[in-house]
């Protein structure tokens, strides 16, 4: 992708110096869509170059290439056809995003995300095709960073297509990553800062500490509730035995847990990164209940007249509510059936196999495994007690997409494995009976 990123540049260098010729600013879409050809041209070169001389060519290319065509041609719908079919999550808030961009600001409060729109608008010109293309390239590079991330650990090739067949054709997020929402840059800089947490995890290096700990600063400057994933990255580091290279569980390592814990509610009373107040019956014990729509409301309580109790009752109902919406009762068409099909179910899966894999103490890479089990629950604990509709939960679960399907990826090698052991286990019992 280094390629590609290098060609954007160019483009962005080209069209800053033209952007205020006449004939640029009445050709924008024009303009746009000739860079989005340069651009994937040397997306198929570099690809091609890079896959040169493997056994996996044909698989591997052709599925990152029909992972961005299809989101090449999600991008081309939501521009100019989205009066005949409106992708979910389009519509409302990336409009909003847009019109803030521009300077028309509907909703009167800070949007980060818009003022980067019209940072790249300042240099290329109002080309909001563009704007939307990066999005697509950041989530082409995320499942690229999940893969790297996954070789450290596994070196199984199929394993390695699964986790580019998932991570590249999930359809809501690719979706996602075309549409002017900021899912796709908080979701590379998450990727980002667990790749350099597990260089961490290699070198010991603080360095990679510190990148890791800056990425998800840089996430949080987008969604400030963000910065929590920042405790589950603690947490892994104080259960971490470097001398084993396991997790390890002591009064020690839960008395640091307890105070890396404390140091976060005193930092967040002065930042207010996370809404705590939220945690009261009255406001529903949410944090931030989304605004505008979603659809498919979901939102509930267990009243049992104690806050602290209505707390611990109703937080992994809410999870379970978040990580799988939109469940059957809920559903409104044929969208949201083929949304539980392909998002839902893939989410309930990874964490039953995951479940399934740290239960067995001979399962390989499961140290990894737990660590990013504690750091996905983290997130979507927050996340959880933020929405309250099927589409708010999931545009903020595929904010943790490529880390859940690194997750599942090395969960499956553990049950793959065993699959061929009991094979191999009935052709032995099999010739023994022939003898």
């Amino acid at each position: 992708m280094v390629a590609t990123w290098i060609a954007l540049l160019f483009s962005f260098s080209v069209s800053f110096i033209l952007k205020d010729a006449p004939w640029f600013y009445d050709n924008r879409d024009m303009v746009s869509w000739y860079t989005v050809f340069f651009i994937s041209c040397v997306f198929v070169v570099a690809m091609i170059f890079k896959h040169n001389g493997k056994k996996v060519d044909t698989s591997v290319l052709l599925i990152i290439f029909a992972g961005y065509f299809i989101r090449v041609f999600l991008l081309f719908w939501d521009t100019y056809y989205q009066d005949v079919f409106l992708l979910p999550s389009s519509g409302y808030d990336s409009e909003s995003f847009y019109r803030v961009a521009r300077g028309i600001n509907p909703l009167n409060r800070d949007l980060p995300y818009s003022d980067f729109i019209a940072f790249i608008f300042r240099i290329i010109g109002r080309q909001r095709i563009i704007a939307q293309f990066i999005n697509l390239l950041l989530g082409m590079s995320s499942v690229f960073i999940g893969l790297d991330i996954l070789k450290k650990f596994t070196d199984n090739e199929k394993i390695h297509t699964f986790a580019l067949l998932i991570g590249f054709l999930l359809p809501y997020h690719m979706i996602l990553n075309v549409i002017l929402l900021r899912e796709a840059i908080i979701a590379f800089f998450i990727i980002l800062s667990l790749y350099f947490f597990v260089k961490w995890l290699e070198s010991n290096n603080i360095l990679h500490v510190i990148l890791s700990l800056s990425c998800i600063l840089a996430a949080a400057q987008f969604h400030s509730a963000i910065v929590t994933i920042a405790i589950g990255y603690g947490i892994c580091v104080i259960l971490y035995n470097r001398e084993h290279k396991d997790l390890s569980l002591s009064v020690r390592s839960i008395t640091w847990i307890m105070a890396c814990v404390l140091l976060f509610l005193v930092v967040n009373r002065f930042f207010d990164f996370v809404h705590l107040q939220g945690f009261d019956i009255e406001y529903r014990l949410a944090f931030a209940e989304g605004e505008g729509g979603g659809g498919a409301d979901y939102s509930f309580i267990v009243d049992t007249g104690n806050v602290n109790l209505d707390f611990v009752i109703n937080t992994p109902i809410r999870m379970v509510y978040f990580l799988m919406s939109p469940l059957p009762m809920y559903w409104r068409g044929p969208f949201d059936i083929i949304a539980f099909l392909f998002s839902s179910m893939f989410y309930g899966y990874t964490y039953y196999r995951t479940i399934r894999t740290i239960g067995s103490k001979d399962a390989k890479n499961r140290s990894i495994i737990v660590m990013l089990l504690i750091i996905s629950l983290l997130g979507i604990f927050v996340f959880a007690w933020g929405s309250r509709n099927a589409g708010t939960a999931m545009r903020h679960r595929d904010k943790f997409a490529v880390q859940h399907v690194i997750m599942l990826a090395l969960s499956l090698e553990h049950a793959w494995k065993n699959v061929l052991i009991r094979k191999k286990s009935k052709k032995r019992g099999v010739l023994n009976e022939t003898v």
